[in-house]
């Protein structure tokens, strides 16, 4: 791996060189030590880096990362763009594999640790069965197939005028031939691509607000907005709506129409609630929470009763510290829980099997850390997490621990 990192940044010294580009190169390496017959012990399976290697100008640029995952390296993203000015306005293409978040996910005390021990759920829908409303404000991801496939993305600013800036954006994602509603008849084709679309306006010391909306098969369909207001000093907040529609595939049930001659639809609600508050210079809290309605179908139900979905509620809570103890050490603490089908309308059973078992509370993790800043450039991260999954299910409750080890190094 280290000759892998050496020759790509002595590669990329070298056109940036060439180029007169500006220079960017990241890495970052995950390890983890978790329980085993011979108490702690390192876990292969688990290590994961990432190198980013990046060159750009005033009006282009390319990035191409590489994920080192299960002893193989492997692309994980790649993408360039270019910019025109226009008489009104400036237009950005981008074309390739990235993740195309506009909103902001209120992650700023996460560092190395976002994404499994800070905040470990996405903004949009959190079905665990899966739902088109999955990262509703990443344009570019498909849920389908979970990944960002090939797309491409126009986006079109305007602040010559206006007290804040415009941004709209429109594009096209590649989704594989994937058609989730399969076709009723041999006359339907499944769709290649899927079709995107944001609208979004940013003014300073005011407010940020995002409409993204996906289209990424037949039949399927999310929407989300998010509203960050900027007028409250020391205070980053976020505050996301999603609603994701879709057909269910026919393997999933018998089709029937209603008097209407409509097919039953799955519809997918949530709401996302991001903040952190920057207390004094030293200490921030940061508390996170996300609620979503789903529907499930029982596939196990006799023909005639497929179509009627169990309405589901699902609920994600963090909150977190971050403390300055020194120039070069912060102190982190998460606590996260997960409530998964806390509640299903039309089961008359569940809520009381729930209250019997104990709580609703399904998993649990709570992670202590520190993160130390090696150098200008080298940050090292390490954590303890303690996992408690099934909570209130007698009998099958476990603690898990795991002790991250991470390292970064941005140039």
């Amino acid at each position: 791996m280290k000759k892998i990192i050496g020759a790509v940044l002595a590669t990329s010294m070298l056109a940036g060189s060439a180029f007169a580009a500006d220079l960017s190169f990241s890495y970052t390496g995950k390890n983890y030590f978790a329980e085993g017959s011979n108490l702690f012990g390192y876990d292969a399976t688990a290590r994961a880096d990432c190198l980013s290697v990046g060159l750009s100008t005033e009006n282009a640029g390319v990035v191409v990362d590489f994920d080192y995952d299960t002893g193989a390296l492997v692309q994980d993203a790649y993408y360039g763009w270019m910019t025109f000015g226009l008489p009104v306005g400036n237009l950005q293409i981008t074309a390739g594999k990235w993740s195309a978040s506009y909103s902001d996910s209120v992650t700023t005390d996460a560092g190395d640790l976002d994404g499994e021990d800070w905040i470990k759920w996405n903004m949009g829908i959190e079905n665990p069965n899966g739902s088109v409303g999955k990262k509703s404000d990443n344009l570019t991801y498909n849920p389908n197939t979970d990944s960002n496939p090939l797309s491409t993305v126009a986006a079109w600013t305007l602040a010559d005028g206006l007290p804040g800036a415009l941004l709209v954006k429109g594009g096209i994602v590649s989704v594989s031939e994937y058609d989730t509603w399969k076709s009723r008849s041999n006359h339907d084709a499944a769709w290649l691509s899927g079709f995107v679309g944001e609208v979004a306006y940013r003014q300073e010391k005011v407010i940020n607000i995002d409409l993204a909306i996906k289209n990424l098969a037949k039949e399927q369909a999310s929407f989300g907005i998010f509203v960050s207001p900027l007028m409250v000093e020391n205070l980053e907040a976020t505050l996301g709506l999603t609603l994701a529609t879709e057909m269910p595939a026919q393997s999933q049930f018998t089709a029937k129409k209603d008097a209407l001659g409509l097919y039953d639809r799955i519809f997918d609600f949530a709401i996302d609630l991001r903040a952190r508050f920057a207390i004094s210079d030293a200490l921030s809290v940061t508390t996170a929470h996300n609620f979503t309605i789903y529907s499930v179908y029982d596939t196990a139900a006799t023909t005639e009763d497929k179509t009627q979905e169990d309405t589901c509620l699902g609920m994600w809570n963090q909150i977190g510290f971050a403390y300055k103890m020194a120039e070069k050490l912060t102190a982190k603490f998460s606590y996260q829980q997960h409530m998964n089908q806390a509640f299903k309308y039309h089961d008359a059973n569940y809520f009381a099997d729930k209250v019997t078992n104990g709580c609703f509370i399904d998993n649990i993790y709570f992670t202590p850390s520190l993160e130390i800043a090696a150098t200008e450039k080298a940050t090292v991260t390490v954590a303890s997490r303690f996992n408690w999954s099934n909570v209130g299910h007698e009998g099958n409750e476990k603690l898990a621990i795991t002790v991250p080890v991470i390292f970064s190094y941005n140039f």
